[in-house]
């Protein structure tokens, strides 16, 4: 609707609970591609408690590549 170039990214993200398959985006802002992923800013909290962080929405790929890794990127 915006007409934001993105793309769907695939790989492996590790975390507190081992590594495994996971999804994300990326999209092309002012130039650049940054990185957004909405499950790892969306948290599960033990007792049902609400929490929205934004440490994964739009960040360069040295940032992500801490604990994803790209495998493919697929155009949207």
């Amino acid at each position: 609707i915006l007409g934001i170039e993105r793309e769907y990214v695939t790989g492996v993200a590790s975390g507190g609970d081992g590594s495994g398959g996971h999804a994300w985006n990326r999209v092309f802002v002012d130039g650049s591609w940054l990185y957004v992923d909405c499950t790892w800013d969306d948290p599960v909290c033990i007792g049902g408690g609400n929490v929205l962080r934004y440490d994964y929405f739009l960040i360069s790929l040295e940032d992500i590549s801490h604990d994803h890794i790209q495998q493919c990127a697929y155009t949207l």
